[in-house]
């Protein structure tokens, strides 16, 4: 899957969204560094939403080409205790 400009140049600032059944994962790109950590943020926070059903997602917040941050997020099946 190609990498997604939303205002800003491949490798700049971004924000990747990978899944154990993707490919490459989903890759946006933003016109700065700020939109980028609120992205980032923001699709945290989404993911660990449990009552989305269980996920396994990698998250990594691209500044200059280089992973900053990175988060996973892992959301168990219900009936998992």
């Amino acid at each position: 899957m190609a990498a997604l400009t939303i205002g800003g140049p491949d490798g700049e600032h971004g924000v990747r969204v990978r899944t154990p059944l993707g490919p490459r994962g989903d890759t946006n790109w933003y016109a700065t560094e700020q939109k980028a950590r609120e992205k980032f943020d923001k699709a945290v926070a989404s993911l660990r939403n449990e009552s989305k059903g269980p996920g396994l997602f990698k998250l990594q917040h691209i500044e200059q080409r280089s992973v900053v941050d990175e988060e996973l997020v892992v959301r168990s099946p219900s009936n998992y205790r």
